[in-house]
């Protein structure tokens, strides 16, 4: 990145967050008033003696000053909204990052396949989130709206796609033991006691992490294709076998359709390597909704093992 690249980026984030940050800002209005005053001394200056040409200018800088007004305000919206969807969708986005980008034989980053995912995204998810006349505010200034996804999706995501792996030591070219003895170091740097299980008889579990009430087994996979129902049924198995509360696949690939049913249905989590440093966020998660459900069962007077 060059010191012009630099200083576009600079530009761009405090453009953004500008706007983000000018809740019920007059300053279009004072803008607009200082223009008036401004064209209102001219034409005094100029000797206009017709009280008219005061009116008509007061008029126009009036209109311009709501329609600046107006465009900021929308601008905002669009922003905010933006920023709402990306913040709830980041884990999904981030695990996209990682199984899209490569690194060329010069250290170079190949993005065209993460950034086709990001406009199914913008097209998916971004514009159907807005009003018509956001949508066509959005489609009739395409440079305004990429620099406000690089402000906003294209680099928080890479920046969190680092954060998650700096000191990982992920390398694509490693075995599969190599793997399962990395997925058990990050959990370790983050508080689990996870050890790596016998290379032959694991009962479907190649790594065993354990922190306060949670025991979780792990089938990691190196593949360059996408996880199958294998993988997914070893896992499920492994938890009854280890008497684990949680089970689940980790890759550096993606999964297959019906793996990712199959796990639905089984209860198993399904993690790219990248997200291994919020396993206990997600089991968590889980557990609460079952808790809540139960719950609510419970209230509605359902009971186990009873009828209602």
């Amino acid at each position: 990145m060059n010191v012009s690249d630099d200083l576009s980026v600079v530009v761009d984030k405090a453009h953004i967050n500008l706007i983000l940050n000018s809740q019920n800002s007059n300053n279009p209005l004072y803008i607009s008033v200082f223009v008036t005053l401004l064209m209102c001394f001219i034409v005094y200056f100029l000797g206009a003696a017709s009280i008219w040409w005061y009116v008509l200018i007061v008029v126009v800088g009036a209109s311009e000053g709501l329609k600046l007004r107006f465009k900021q305000t929308e601008e905002r919206s669009i922003y905010l909204n933006m920023q709402a969807s990306i913040k709830k969708q980041m884990n999904a986005l981030v695990r996209q990052r990682q199984m899209l980008v490569r690194i060329d034989a010069y250290g170079n980053e190949i993005t065209d396949k993460w950034h086709k995912e990001v406009a199914r995204f913008v097209d998916s998810v971004l514009l159907p989130g807005m009003s018509k006349s956001e949508r066509a505010r959005v489609q009739a200034d395409q440079v305004t709206f990429n620099r406000a996804l690089n402000v906003l999706l294209i680099w928080p995501v890479a920046d969190e796609a680092k954060r998650r792996t700096v000191g990982k030591c992920f390398d694509p070219t490693m075995n599969a033991r190599e793997f399962e003895a990395h997925c058990a170091r990050v959990l370790q740097s983050h508080g689990w006691q996870a050890t790596t299980t016998a290379a032959t008889g694991d009962q479907g579990a190649d790594v065993i992490a354990e922190k306060q009430e949670h025991r979780v087994v792990l089938q990691a996979k190196l593949y360059n294709s996408p996880v199958g129902n294998k993988a997914v049924q070893e896992a499920h198995s492994a938890k009854f076998h280890y008497k684990a509360s949680a089970a689940v696949v980790v890759t550096n690939s993606s999964f297959t359709a019906s793996a990712q049913q199959l796990a639905q249905s089984t209860g198993v989590h399904l993690l790219h390597h990248s997200e291994l440093p919020e396993l206990e966020v997600m089991i968590t998660d889980t557990d609460d909704a079952a808790q809540e459900l139960s719950h609510k069962l419970v209230l509605a007077g359902f009971m186990p093992g009873m009828s209602p």
